[in-house]
């Protein structure tokens, strides 16, 4: 079973409905965002695709 060890609050990304996280890779999506959100470990936005 696989537990939260950190939860953040991203104002960039609202109602996110996916999360992906690819070794170091972190990966979001948003229902209301049309925007692929690449994220750092701290959970702050480095790029949008």
């Amino acid at each position: 079973m696989n537990k939260i060890l950190k939860k953040k609050e991203v104002k960039e990304i609202s109602s996110a409905s996916g999360l992906e996280i690819d070794g170091n890779n972190i990966y979001a999506i948003s229902d209301d965002s049309s925007w692929l959100f690449y994220l750092d470990n701290e959970m702050n936005v480095l790029k949008k695709y």
